[in-house]
């Protein structure tokens, strides 16, 4: 970059100590000039997307987050640990990482190192793969589970695919646990009540712009307002009100990740909560 800067300067100057030039003269120079600088950077610097990825340290129980570089044109990688401020890893080749892995709340492994995407690291990112495929979580909720099946058919034949999927029962602490981002709300103790009255269905589910289409799915939170404005929507079809809404979806992966370890499920939320599962038949309960 500053050899472009030299570069541009050099020829600004020509033109300031010319009084040959005219007017017009001087806006065409420039213009010539600042294309040329524009393409000579388009040579110069290759494409490049970032992630922001964390990976889990097993000696030390946390989570690192990194920033995860990838060179479509090489398929060369670089990596920047985003707490100290340093490099991890140079950019180096690495032949077993694809474009098409690179989508958010995927996982991706880069030198033996297991790291899951959950977001984009700059504005070009994630305007170019904003709308690739996303994976999200989808929970069943007690009230909902006999109609399971249906609600599956439902999520399919709009254009998901199902990865990953768990029957479970929580306890009042994992369902505290979950719902952290109510803590202050009056309707905390019902919903804790709800949730762990029977077990729920946890989905790992796959698609472009997986997140938002999950949430326009599911519709409104109170399943009465949803009969009214998104009829077609899971919670109007199967839910009774603002608590036994029938199913539940995060709303974004930009947030803080916390994790928790219970019934040997890793679990990553962001506000809500995101996981990680061994795929077993939906029939299997712990």
């Amino acid at each position: 970059v500053q050899v472009y800067h030299w570069y541009i300067s050099r020829h600004l100057l020509t033109i300031a100590n010319n009084p040959s030039f005219y007017y017009k003269e001087r806006n065409d120079y420039i213009l010539h000039v600042s294309l040329k600088y524009f393409f000579l950077s388009l040579q110069t610097h290759s494409e490049r997307f970032v992630f922001i990825a964390e990976w889990y340290d097993p000696n030390a129980s946390l989570f690192r987050r990194y920033e995860l570089l990838f060179y479509p044109e090489d398929g060369s990688v670089e990596m920047h640990d985003v707490k100290n401020h340093r490099t991890f890893l140079k950019r180096t080749k690495y032949e077993d990482l694809h474009l098409e892995d690179l989508f958010i709340g995927n996982k991706v492994n880069v030198f033996s190192r297991q790291l899951v995407l959950i977001d984009y690291g700059d504005q070009y990112t994630a305007r170019q793969l904003g709308s690739r495929k996303e994976k999200t979580l989808a929970l069943i909720k007690p009230d909902a589970v006999p109609k399971a099946g249906e609600i599956i058919e439902i999520i399919n034949k709009a254009g998901f695919t199902l990865t990953k999927l768990k029957m479970m029962t929580l306890s009042r602490k994992e369902a505290t646990d979950f719902h952290i981002d109510h803590q202050s709300r009056p309707f905390l103790n019902e919903l804790i009540q709800f949730i762990t009255s029977g077990p729920v269905i946890a989905m790992e589910i796959l698609r472009d712009d997986a997140i938002c289409e999950w949430k326009r799915l599911l519709g409104p939170a109170n399943s009465g307002l949803a009969r009214t404005d998104a009829p077609g929507s899971i919670r109007a079809l199967f839910g009774t009100d603002g608590i036994k809404n029938a199913a539940h979806g995060p709303d974004s992966f930009a947030c803080a990740a916390r994790v928790r370890y219970f019934k040997n499920i890793l679990i990553l939320f962001w506000f809500c909560y995101m996981f990680n599962v061994k795929v077993k038949p939906f029939v299997t309960a712990d």
